[in-house]
């Protein structure tokens, strides 16, 4: 077994979000993240490892305008900050091998946002992600 402590960073994406329709027309979501992160397991066995962690860094959201006329298509993006709180659990299965499953709320600051002609919607947060795998080790 390791150290309970460990640190680590986190990037992703590009990731498609989803597509906003509206009467005035809709926009397409793409998200990127980075994060660096400090992970404390706080359970461990030989078959478990139960651990917290606490996170910062960057939220990117890129939102592509398909407006209907008159309106004019506009894209834009925003960077914000990230802060991170997560759960993390591992059953190892064999020597090289374990399952994992993660849950994390990511806050961002500004609050990042989308607006199509005169309706406007704000991503409500925290915002929630959760991941699960297999974890296999060489």
């Amino acid at each position: 077994m390791g150290e309970p402590l460990s640190i680590g960073i986190l990037v992703s994406g590009p990731l498609i979000g989803a597509s906003w329709d509206t009467t005035g027309g809709s926009a397409l979501l793409c998200q990127e993240m980075g994060w660096a992160d400090a992970r404390y397991s706080w359970w461990r066995s030989r078959r478990w490892d139960l651990a917290v962690s606490l996170a910062a860094g960057v939220h990117h959201l890129n939102a592509q305008g398909a407006a209907r006329l008159p309106l004019q298509s506009r894209s834009d993006d925003i960077w914000s900050f990230a802060g991170v709180m997560g759960m993390h659990a591992h059953l190892q299965i064999t020597s090289n091998a374990a399952l994992g499953l993660t849950l994390r709320a990511i806050a961002t600051s500004p609050k990042v946002g989308v607006a199509v002609g005169d309706e406007t919607t704000v991503l409500q947060w925290p915002l929630l992600s959760a991941s699960a795998g297999l974890l296999v080790g060489f």
